[in-house]
């Protein structure tokens, strides 16, 4: 007999016995044909089969005993359906031939599955080396490795990766620098460095960019790009990202020249840290007391499209982003990339290669899966899941290292109390003395030594005022909720100015300030840059060139 029929039949037998009890009790009324009695056995009759391939299915997710016995029934039809077994002749004459599997070991752990096929010169060796793709369909599972053994080759397949799903508070960096994204899937940024994130419209990657925001931004330093001002805009009003967050494609672009140099900085830094411990060779950034950076660009197709009729723009950005990708690592400085598909056009080869963690949302083409996860997963099952146990199914995609299989992922779980703000305001700022323009404790170098020495103990302790009290004066802050700007739009272009060596703009404590005279100069490039067709620092070199020969 089968034995999925036998699996069932266990099952079914409470419910036939409890029939045939309720038969014995009323045997009187079914003999004078009382149809009122036979109801109840006719409906559970018609019940019977539904409920008892209900508890068959239950059993396989929950019941360990009985979730081996089931798989190894697949493993024996599935020999036995490929031909993977030998023909012994029985010895009495007439009698009927016997089949005899080849050595097969099933073992069984909480999320993986491993199966052992003996290739000791046995006929079936080569073909046991290439049968990956079809496991993962016998056993509605993911492959994720195949290892060769001495006497075995043996296939590792993960299951049940929804019940590795973790709640969203629950992302977290730890100690060794892994983002912890699952029960079992981790984006550890010092072994893979880098993390590219791909699905369509509607697949679940901007959720789980604010996901893993929540694990990053307690403890690194976060810059965000988001081209289509969609779910990114109100995080520039918190302290945690305040200047950090930008929309314009020139200030993206600009954002990662800035954070290519900030990289170079960390470099000059840990070097000169490396000199003064007389060691020879540089260690990793957290040695020397740094954090992790890191660039986070959403919908990079939309971003890399909006750059397309200004080729020198994105030339240069490609070859800043290209140098981090190479050198970051050892700095701690990572890229996030977030895009529908990775076409050749919008992230060429090279930069995708060395990008090591990939995640797919939702649903995508053979394409893009081959694309995303590379050759190795040609032959790899991607399966398409809307339903599970009945219920919709939200953030699932597939995860894996470039260049090894994937598995089945499911992103952190949503409740209905979790709030991303709440969670990112609780967060301290973490400052990065190590930004091309960072504005902290500044020490004023232009104060001569005579006015120090005049300077009494008492009035040290005294704040020094750098500026008027003048009520003209402006913070950024104001002066971009003034002209409906963004405090990092302002800065950016206050930046451009000072690095082009045109201007320096005064400071208080460290935090630059604007008098009448800035504020009307800044309002006006900021008006004419609406109708020009080229970057700010283009434009700026044009209007300070202008203003000098005049």
């Amino acid at each position: 007999m089968n034995l999925i029929w036998m699996l069932k039949l266990f099952w079914a037998l409470p419910f036939v016995l409890a029939i045939g009890y309720y038969s014995y009790l009323n045997y009187e009324q079914f003999v004078a044909m009382n149809y009122l009695s036979m109801i109840p056995v006719f409906l559970f009759l018609i019940l019977i089969y539904p409920l008892v391939s209900f508890l068959h299915i239950l059993a396989e997710d929950r019941i360990p005993l009985y979730k081996r016995i089931y798989r190894l029934w697949l493993t024996a039809n599935f020999l036995n359906e490929q031909g993977f077994y030998y023909e012994k002749a029985s010895r009495k004459q007439g009698g009927r031939s016997r089949k005899k599997f080849p050595r097969v070991y099933l073992k069984q752990g909480k999320y993986d599955l491993r199966l052992y096929l003996a290739t000791q010169g046995n006929k079936f060796q080569e073909r046991f080396s290439r049968i990956g793709s079809e496991l993962e369909t016998t056993y509605f599972m993911d492959f994720m490795n195949k290892i060769d053994e001495e006497k075995f080759v043996v296939y590792e397949l993960a299951y049940s990766a929804f019940l590795n799903r973790i709640e969203a508070k629950d992302v977290v960096l730890n100690e060794k620098y892994e983002l912890i994204l699952s029960k079992v899937v981790k984006w550890s940024m010092t072994e893979n460095p880098h993390l590219l994130i791909v699905g369509g419209t509607g697949g679940g990657k901007t959720v789980l960019l604010r996901e893993i925001l929540v694990g990053l931004l307690k403890d690194c330093v976060v810059y965000i790009g988001d081209p289509k001002r969609a779910d990114f805009v109100p995080l520039e009003d918190l302290d945690i990202l305040r200047g950090r967050v930008f929309f314009e494609k020139e200030d993206i672009a600009q954002m990662i020249a800035d954070f290519k140099q900030t990289m170079n900085n960390r470099y000059d830094f840990m070097r000169a840290e490396m000199k003064k411990r007389g060691e020879r060779d540089l260690g990793r950034f957290y040695e020397y007391g740094l954090k992790p950076n890191i660039l986070m660009v959403d919908e990079w197709n939309a971003f890399i499209a909006s750059l397309n009729r200004n080729a020198r723009v994105s030339g240069q950005m490609m070859d800043d982003l290209l140098e981090i990708i190479l050198k970051g690592r050892q700095v701690g400085s990572y890229v996030i990339l977030a895009m529908q598909k990775p076409t050749y056009d919008d992230l060429p080869t090279k930069l995708r290669d060395n990008m090591m963690h990939h995640i797919s949302m939702g649903r995508l083409s053979e394409s893009g899966y081959q694309m995303t996860f590379g050759d190795e997963n040609v032959n790899k099952k991607f399966r398409y899941i809307e339903r599970l146990n009945g219920k919709k199914v939200y953030g699932r995609g597939y995860t894996g290292i470039f260049g090894l299989p994937a598995q089945e992922f499911y992103a952190p779980n949503l409740t209905s109390d979790f709030s991303f703000f709440d969670v990112f305001e609780s967060y301290s700022r973490i400052e990065n003395p190590h930004e091309p323009n960072y504005q902290g404790d500044i020490v004023d170098e232009n104060v001569s030594e005579s006015q120090n020495d005049v300077v009494s103990d008492d009035s040290i302790e005294l704040p020094i005022q750098v500026v008027s009290d003048s009520s003209d004066i402006k913070t950024i802050g104001d002066f971009s909720k003034s002209i409906g700007k963004s405090f990092g739009q302002v800065k950016n272009v206050i930046d451009v100015i000072e690095k082009g060596g045109f201007k320096e703009f005064r400071r208080d404590n460290g935090k630059v300030v604007l008098s009448e005279e800035d504020c009307l100069l800044l309002e006006g490039l900021f008006d004419s840059f609406e109708a020009f067709d080229g970057t700010w620092k283009e434009m700026i070199d044009i209007h300070f060139d202008h203003d000098t020969n005049d």
